[in-house]
C-alpha cells in the first residue's frame, strides 16, 4: 500500500519539520521545525544586544540586515549537489575549508563597506555549520554543544570515519512504530565511536554514486536511489540518521532533533563571535548588523546645480555629525555624482570623515545641455546601498537616460530602496515654463513614476527653498521609521475635500506626514488631533514646513489615537506619511517554494508577481500588535480592492511565530499597496503599508507552489482516475488524481471518480471499510463517513 507510506506519517501526526530553509516550509512537507532562518534570526538578536547594549531594540534597518542573512542561508539549499556544502557524506574536511573561505569573504567584504556581500557570505557559512548538527552524529555521540574543531583551527579529520569504516547497522522491526513505516533507527549507529555523517543520493559524495551498507544514509522519504520524486510517492522511507525533523518518516533520528537544534545554535553564536573577533572594527561589525541608516545621495554637478550642491553638502555634514555616537549613527555613505557626458566617481564608504571629504569635493561645472545622466547615477548609487535604504536625489534637469528607468526599478525594488528625487526649477526641460504649468514634462512623469514606485516621492521648486528640507532630510534618513498610508497623484475637486485618518499607536515617538505634487488652485491643507481639535502648529514638538508645491509635517511624541489630514480645492497630490514605533511591518513578500528536494520553503520572488496564477505571500510583524488585518488598495484613493486573507503562525515550539503570516493568493489584475492594520496591545489602531508599489503581470512562467514531489510524476497513473475524467453518477469508488498544489493550507486532494474528496482515505490511507488502495485498484468509500465536497 504505498500511499499509506506516504501521507500516513505527514497527516495523521502534527510533523515539527527543522533545519529546513524558512519558517514556512512547503505544505507538503508539514508545518513546524526550527529552520535554518529560525535559528538564524533568533542568535542575530542575541549577538545585537550583547554588541550593542545600548541599542535596546532590532531597528527595522537591523531586521533588514537579520532577513539578508537568514536568506543568504536559505539560498544553500537551492544547491542539491555539493555534499560538502550541507556536511553530507562525511565530508566535513571539505566542509571545513567552505566555512573559513566563507568566512573570510565576509571579512574582506565588510572591511571594504560592502554590507550585502558580507552578510551574504555570513548567511551561507551558516547554512554548512548548522547542518553538521542535523545531518552528522555528533548529536549520538553524546554531544550537546558546538564542535569547534569544524569553524576554527582543530583536526576534524582525526576522529572522522573513513569511506572503509562500517558506521551503520541495519534499523529493527517494530510495531511499535506504526507511523514509522514498521521500523526504528535508534540504535543504528550504537558501537560505532568515529565521527560520521549520512550520505544522500544524487550528491557528489561518494563519487561512484553507490552509498555502501556499511555507511548511514541521510534517510528519509526524498533520499532514495529512485530519485526523491519516486522515494515521496512509493516509499516507504529511507533508514537513516538526520535530525532535520521532529517526524519519524522524515528524520529517522527525530528523537535527538532537539539536541541537534541546541548544538546548531551554539556554533551559530560563536561563529558570530568569531567574526567580531576578527573583524576587530567597530565600523565593520555596525555594518554586518544594519547599526545606523545609510546616508545615500544622487547629486547632479552640472553647473547650474551650484547652490544646491553648496546647501546639500552642509544639510547633510551637519545631520551627520549630530548623530555621532547614537543609534542614528549612519553606518554607510554613498555619493553618487552625475552629469552628462559622465557619472561618478562613486564613493562607498562607513567613515565620516571619507564621506565629508567626497561630499566636499563636489564642484558645479559644465552643463551646456541640459538632460543629465540621472538613472545612471542613482543606479550606481543602489548597487552599493543596503537592502531598506533611502536613496536621496537631486537634479535641476530633465533625464538623458530615461531609457534606464525600468532597469532602476528593478534594482531598487528588488532590494528595497525608496527614492526621493528632489527637482529644482531651471530653464531645463520646462524651458523656465511656471511651475504650476508643467505638468506633463518629462521629468515630472519619470521622476514620479520612479518615487512612487519605490516608496519615496518627487518633490520641486524654486532653488531658494533648498535650505529649507533639512527637517525632511533629517526623517528621510534614519533605520527605523515605518510607513503609514501612501497615496500615488490622488485628484480633489473643488466639490468635496479628501480627508485621511493617520492612526498614531501607543507606541509611536515620531509621526511625519508629507504632501507632495500639489498642483492645482488653492489647495489646502489642515490637520486634526486624535481629540478633535485643530493642530496646533506652532506647540513644541510640531514642525510644518511649507513649499512652493510640498508641505511637510513632523510631530514628535504625538498622541495615541487618529490624526486627520484634509485637503480641499482642486488639483492633484501625492502624500506619504510615516511613523516610528515598536511596531513594524518588517517584510511582505510575494514567495515561491525553492530550496533542494526534501527541504523546501518559501522564498521572496524575485520578480513581479502574476495575476493569472496563484501565488504565495509571507509576512512579519513585529511589536505589540494584537490584531492584523491585510489588504490590497488602490495607490490614488486607498480604496480596498482585496482583502488578503493571511493565516498567522501557532507560535507553538518548532512552529512560525504568531507575528509570521502566510497564505495562497490569487492577486488583482491591477497595481495597489499592501497594507495592514489592526490593533495594538492597548487596543490603539495602527495601520502600515509596503513602501513600494506593487504591480502585478501575465506570466507564462509558472511560480512552483509545491516542490517536485507530485503523484502525477509516478510512472503510469491509472486513465481512469484522471480528474477531466467525467464524472460517473452514484458511485463512490475513489482514486487518486495528483497531490495538487493546495488550495487551501492543509489539503491534499483526491478525487472519487463522482469529483469527492474523500478525506478519510487522506488521513489514513484507507477508507472506512479497510481495503487497501493501489494505483490500478479502486477502492470505495462510504460518503456518510469518508468523502466530502471537493474543495477547490
Amino acid at each position: 500500500m504505498r500511499l499509506t507510506y506516504t501521507l500516513l506519517p505527514l497527516l495523521t501526526s502534527k510533523p515539527a519539520l527543522a533545519f529546513f530553509p524558512t519558517q514556512w516550509k512547503e505544505v507538503v512537507f508539514g508545518f513546524g521545525g526550527t529552520s535554518h532562518v529560525a535559528m538564524t534570526d533568533e542568535i542575530f538578536e542575541d549577538r545585537a544586544k550583547a554588541y550593542f547594549p545600548t541599542i535596546p531594540k532590532l531597528t527595522k534597518k537591523m531586521k533588514q540586515a537579520r532577513d539578508e542573512i537568514g536568506e543568504a542561508n536559505a539560498d544553500v539549499d537551492d544547491n542539491q549537489i555539493n555534499a560538502h556544502w550541507h556536511c553530507d557524506g562525511e565530508t566535513f574536511e571539505a566542509a571545513k575549508a567552505r566555512i573559513t573561505q566563507l568566512k573570510n569573504e565576509a571579512i574582506a567584504a565588510l572591511k571594504a563597506d560592502d554590507a550585502t556581500g558580507g552578510r551574504k557570505a555570513v548567511g551561507g557559512a551558516l547554512h554548512t555549520i548548522q547542518d553538521f548538527y542535523s545531518h552528522s552524529n555528533w548529536a549520538e555521540l553524546g554531544n550537546s554543544g558546538a564542535n569547534l574543531d569544524l569553524q576554527r583551527d582543530g583536526n576534524i579529520g582525526a576522529y572522522t570515519a573513513t569511506f572503509e569504516e562500517t558506521t551503520c547497522s541495519s534499523c529493527k522491526f517494530t510495531i511499535l512504530d506504526p507511523f514509522c513505516s514498521l521500523f526504528n533507527c535508534d540504535a543504528n549507529t550504537n558501537g560505532f565511536t568515529k565521527l560520521t555523517s549520512g550520505y544522500y543520493y544524487g550528491e557528489d559524495t561518494p563519487a561512484s554514486g553507490e552509498i555502501p551498507d556499511h555507511k548511514c544514509n541521510h534517510g528519509g522519504y526524498t533520499d532514495t536511489p529512485l530519485g526523491a520524486t519516486i522515494g515521496f510517492i512509493a516509499g516507504p522511507p529511507m533508514p537513516g540518521i538526520n535530525k532535520d525533523s521532529l517526524n519519524c518518516g522524515w528524520s529517522p533520528h527525530w528523537k535527538l532533533h532537539n539536541r541537534a537544534v541546541a548544538g546548531a545554535k551554539d556554533a551559530t553564536k560563536i561563529f558570530f563571535d568569531d567574526i567580531k573577533a576578527e573583524l576587530d572594527d567597530e565600523r565593520a561589525l555596525r555594518l554586518l548588523f544594519g547599526v545606523g541608516p545609510t546616508l545615500a545621495f544622487a547629486i547632479d554637478t552640472t553647473g547650474s546645480m551650484s547652490s544646491v550642491i553648496s546647501a546639500t553638502r552642509s544639510i547633510a555634514i551637519s545631520i551627520a555629525e549630530s548623530r555621532i555616537g547614537t543609534a542614528e549613527e549612519p553606518g554607510l555613505y554613498i555619493v553618487s555624482p552625475f552629469n552628462d557626458p559622465s557619472v561618478g566617481p562613486l564613493t562607498v564608504t562607513s567613515s565620516l570623515d571619507q564621506f565629508k571629504s567626497a561630499i566636499n569635493r563636489l564642484f558645479a561645472s559644465g552643463g551646456g545641455d541640459c538632460p543629465e545622466l540621472i538613472m545612471a547615477g542613482m543606479i550606481a548609487a543602489v548597487s552599493k546601498m543596503e537592502k531598506g535604504s533611502t536613496l536621496i536625489a537631486f537634479t535641476d534637469a530633465a533625464p538623458l537616460d530615461a531609457s534606464r528607468q525600468g532597469e532602476l526599478l528593478a534594482a531598487a525594488t528588488e532590494k528595497n530602496i525608496a527614492i526621493w528625487i528632489f527637482k529644482y526649477n531651471s530653464n531645463c526641460d520646462d524651458g523656465g515654463r511656471s511651475l504650476k504649468s508643467r505638468a506633463d514634462s518629462v521629468s515630472d512623469k519619470v521622476y514620479a513614476e520612479v518615487a512612487a514606485a519605490t516608496g519615496g516621492q518627487y518633490l520641486t521648486g524654486p532653488v531658494s527653498e533648498v535650505r529649507r528640507i533639512n527637517e525632511l532630510l533629517d526623517s528621510l534618513i534614519t533605520g527605523d521609521a515605518s510607513p503609514i498610508i501612501k497615496v500615488h497623484e490622488a485628484i480633489v475637486t473643488s466639490s468635496e475635500s479628501i480627508t485621511y485618518s493617520i492612526p498614531s499607536d501607543s507606541y509611536m515617538s515620531k509621526l511625519t506626514c508629507s504632501f507632495s505634487d500639489l498642483s492645482g488652485s488653492s489647495l489646502t491643507i489642515s490637520y486634526t488631533t486624535p481629540s478633535g481639535s485643530p493642530l496646533d502648529t506652532s506647540s513644541p514638538g510640531v514642525t510644518l514646513t511649507s513649499l512652493s508645491s510640498s508641505q511637510f509635517l513632523s510631530i514628535l511624541t504625538p498622541s495615541p489615537g487618529e490624526y486627520k489630514a484634509t485637503i480641499s480645492g482642486t488639483g492633484r497630490f501625492s502624500l506619504l506619511c510615516s511613523g516610528t514605533s515598536d511596531i513594524d511591518l518588517t517584510y511582505f513578500n510575494f514567495a515561491k517554494v525553492g530550496g533542494r528536494v526534501g527541504h523546501t520553503g518559501w522564498y521572496p520572488l524575485k520578480t513581479p508577481p502574476p495575476y493569472n496564477q496563484k501565488i504565495g505571500a509571507v509576512a512579519e510583524i513585529t511589536g505589540p500588535f494584537s490584531s492584523a488585518t491585510f489588504t490590497f488598495r488602490r495607490p490614488a484613493d486607498e480604496s480596498v480592492i482585496q482583502v488578503a486573507e493571511m493565516t498567522a503562525g501557532s507560535g507553538e515550539e518548532g512552529f512560525p511565530r504568531t507575528n509570521s503570516f502566510f497564505n495562497i493568493l490569487q492577486l488583482p489584475e491591477e497595481q495597489f499597496y499592501v497594507y495592514v492594520e489592526g490593533k495594538d496591545d492597548k487596543g490603539v489602531g495602527y495601520k502600515r503599508v509596503v513602501e513600494s508599489i506593487t504591480v502585478p503581470v501575465f506570466s507564462e512562467v509558472e511560480i512552483p507552489l509545491k516542490g517536485n514531489q507530485t503523484v502525477e510524476d509516478y510512472p503510469n497513473p491509472p486513465e481512469s482516475s484522471s480528474s477531466s475524467a467525467a464524472p460517473s453518477s452514484g458511485t463512490s469508488t475513489c482514486f487518486v488524481d495528483w497531490i495538487y498544489y493546495f488550495d487551501d493550507l492543509y489539503d491534499y486532494d483526491v478525487y472519487c471518480d463522482e469529483l469527492w474528496v474523500c478525506e478519510t482515505f487522506v488521513q489514513y490511507g484507507i477508507c472506512d471499510d479497510g481495503d487497501d488502495f493501489d494505483w490500478n485498484d479502486g477502492l470505495s468509500c462510504d460518503h456518510r463517513d469518508g468523502c466530502s465536497g471537493v474543495n477547490n
